[in-house]
């Protein structure tokens, strides 16, 4: 058995943006191809490191669970292909390149990589959900939001069908938009977490009724980061509960 990754290219005007692409395990497989067999896809939202080994090794995760996974390189507009370590010395620098997007671009972005991958053969239609980390768990819970899309109109596979939201930073920020949220979504929090203080993750577990079933975890001794491995606050038991949660959520809204 083999499980297929690489990298590919999502075409935007203007350029392309690369992702690294996991496919599920299909015995005996013949470059990318899957003739005849099709699985729901998962978008994984780096955080502001890139899509390091860290954020490959989830989308590995998530075809290993039955699912086509496609982790997009946020940077590609301001130094493509850039990753870094979790370091102080590396955060503003990481930091930099994020802010020197659009948080609406970044959005457009990421809803054209949902379209690249519903259209993918290995998907063909099939049901697209969304996952991100830190700075990607908001912009998960942004990209979840139904508005006009690419194109200026709504499209099935422009917003995804469930989105997992973890210690996304800022979410509290943009919680006006709360009533954009027509997709299931769960948002995961750490209670250690010196980020996120727990008055901002009230504002969005008050905010849950006006989202469309809305769930919200919080770990009593996670910090920030909790479920990454490559980082001090990682803390597995947190980190397998929310990630089975995740799959659960997976499983209910996108098989």
């Amino acid at each position: 058995m083999s499980q297929p990754v690489q990298w590919v290219e999502i075409p935007h005007p203007g350029g392309s943006q690369r992702g690294y692409l996991a496919l599920p395990e299909a015995g005996p497989v013949s470059g990318m191809s899957h003739p005849g067999v099709t699985h729901p896809g998962v978008v994984v939202i780096q955080e502001i490191f890139g899509v390091n080994e860290h954020i490959q090794s989830v989308a590995r995760r998530l075809a290993q669970a039955g699912y086509v996974a496609l982790a997009p390189d946020m940077f590609w507009r301001v130094e493509p292909g850039f990753t870094a370590g979790y370091t102080p010395d590396t955060m503003e620098k990481c930091r930099g390149r994020i802010a020197a997007t659009p948080l609406e671009t970044h959005r457009e972005d990421l809803s054209r990589a949902l379209a690249w991958l519903g259209r993918h053969p290995a998907v063909a239609g099939k049901k697209v959900g969304l996952m991100g980390f830190c700075w990607g768990g908001l912009m998960t819970y942004l990209t979840a939001q139904t508005k006009a899309g690419v194109g200026g109109q709504d499209s099935p596979q422009a917003v995804p069908h469930a989105a997992a939201a973890f210690y996304g930073r800022r979410t509290d920020e943009f919680i006006a938009q709360a009533d954009q949220i027509r997709c299931p979504i769960q948002f995961h929090f750490g209670e250690q977490d010196p980020i996120i203080p727990p008055a901002a993750i009230e504002v969005v577990r008050q905010a849950l009724p006006r989202m469309a079933q809305a769930q919200l975890f919080t770990y009593p001794q996670a910090g920030h980061g909790f479920h990454c491995d490559a980082r001090a606050d990682y803390h597995p038991p947190s980190a397998a509960l929310a990630w089975q949660r995740t799959l659960d959520l997976f499983s209910r809204h996108l098989r």
